[in-house]
């Protein structure tokens, strides 16, 4: 983070551009500004004999007090890695906030002069040359909610999916390219439906898949919005936790390396465990678009999904 000698020698790594996005700014800690501000009140009240003072005042003060202590705050130092190997069309970065996502393109763009689009699940659909999501019709996983009742979001379908596959078909998923994949989820779970009652259920703790409130979910048409996915191939796990509005990869654990590599080896090993990883989700959601985008084959699965939510033990 601290690397101020960038140059082509420098940036590169172990064939890799390995840099990182630093943001230096000064805050004050919300503890310190409270403080110092009830300080300043009690101060202004005893000299101008008041009971109380009202919100300008108090807005004036606090105002005040952040002109005067931020100069005096040490610099705090923010940095976002990313890694890019040449040639590829993948950046790997740790921007999982929307803002910190907005702020990357927008210094990348402005650096290099041309732009990357994060992959979401409409931005995934394109690269795949399936329809647009705008032209789809909603579905409803719910045998008690009607499909017009419902929102139309890819990711949140696809992760409700692939709970059915978890659940119903036992977690296997056979890829064309790839071959068969497994799958495990587990919690924390969140379910997200903007219908009649609360619009968010977060179960964690104990078995939520198993349990009567995430089927009370399921069954109020709530869609699976986050969830710990583990995903293995030829025997080999990768666990992360994923966020399906935005394809936001958390805690991601990669299979085991080799202990005795040297570390330049280490390094390209975990980054050829990332393109697995990114290889075998986006072969799982190309597998669940060319299913959703087929009619005949759409409507015998969602039918299944519909069966599968209506049977799970309450």
């Amino acid at each position: 983070m601290l690397d101020r000698d960038i140059r082509e020698e420098t940036a590169h790594y172990a064939g890799c551009l390995r840099m990182a996005l630093l943001e230096i700014d000064r805050k004050i800690p919300a503890s310190l500004l409270k403080a110092e501000c009830q300080m300043e009140e009690l101060a202004v009240m005893e000299a101008e004999g008041k009971q109380f003072l009202g919100r300008k005042e108090r807005s004036e003060i606090k105002e005040s007090v952040r002109d005067r202590l931020l100069p005096e705050m040490p610099p705090q130092l923010k940095d976002t890695p990313f890694i890019y190997q040449p040639g590829g069309n993948t950046l790997y970065a740790s921007a999982l906030s929307v803002n910190k996502c907005d702020l990357l393109c927008t210094r990348f763009v402005n650096t290099m002069g041309f732009n990357m689009t994060p992959c979401a699940p409409d931005r995934l659909i394109e690269l795949h040359n399936h329809p647009d999501p705008r032209s789809w019709n909603p579905a409803s996983f719910s045998p008690r909610i009607a499909d017009e009742a419902m929102e139309v979001n890819p990711g949140r379908e696809f992760l409700t999916w692939l709970l059915f596959v978890f659940d119903a078909r036992g977690g296997y998923v056979d890829l064309e390219k790839m071959g068969r994949v497994a799958l495990m989820l587990e919690g924390p779970l969140t379910f997200y439906h903007e219908g009649s009652g609360a619009f968010e259920t977060v179960l964690k703790a104990g078995e939520p898949i198993r349990s009567p409130e995430a089927t009370t979910a399921l069954m109020s048409g709530k869609q699976l919005r986050k969830a710990k996915l583990t995903v293995a191939l030829n025997d080999e796990p990768w666990e992360f936790g994923i966020d399906a509005d935005e394809f936001v990869f958390r805690s991601v654990k990669l299979p085991d390396v080799e202990k005795d590599l040297d570390y330049v080896s280490r390094f390209q090993e975990r980054v050829r465990r990332l393109d697995e990883l990114r290889d075998i989700f986006f072969g799982l959601y190309d597998h669940y678009l060319n299913i959703r985008c087929n009619s005949e084959l759409w409507g015998k699965e969602k039918k299944a999904v519909r069966d599968w939510v209506a049977g799970r033990a309450g």
